[in-house]
């Protein structure tokens, strides 16, 4: 829910956040799934974008951060019939995407501004 009543709020992100976040934007790049490469081939894969789940999170590690309390940073494990226990990293694009905007404004506010001019255009 985006209720306020439901959240304690903790306010933008702190210095070794906006540092992650900019490492993780020069992390952002394309891809192709390995199951439609095999299947369709390099041509025929579609291209997608996005980040690398165990390479965001090493980024956070790396800031000093613990990526287990960022909601957009998931690790499913899960036991198979066989009684194999697997897991698989993830992200929650939505989350992430937030996160990135608050970085990029925070960037974007410590550009010098333009003067405003009064003169007649």
């Amino acid at each position: 829910t985006s209720d306020g009543r439901d959240k304690h709020w903790l306010g933008p992100p702190q210095a070794q956040e906006i540092a992650a976040g900019r490492a993780l934007l020069s992390e952002l790049g394309l891809y192709q799934w390995l199951d439609a490469r095999t299947t369709k081939g390099t041509d025929d894969a579609r291209l997608h974008f996005g980040l690398r789940a165990q390479r965001a999170f090493a980024i956070l590690t790396e800031h000093g951060l613990d990526w287990r309390r960022y909601a957009w940073c998931c690790q499913d494990r899960w036991i198979d019939d066989d009684g194999v226990e697997h897991d698989r990293y993830g992200i929650r694009p939505d989350q992430l995407a937030l996160f990135l905007v608050a970085v990029i404004a925070h960037e974007i506010a410590l550009l010098p501004q333009p003067e405003s001019s009064n003169a007649p255009g």
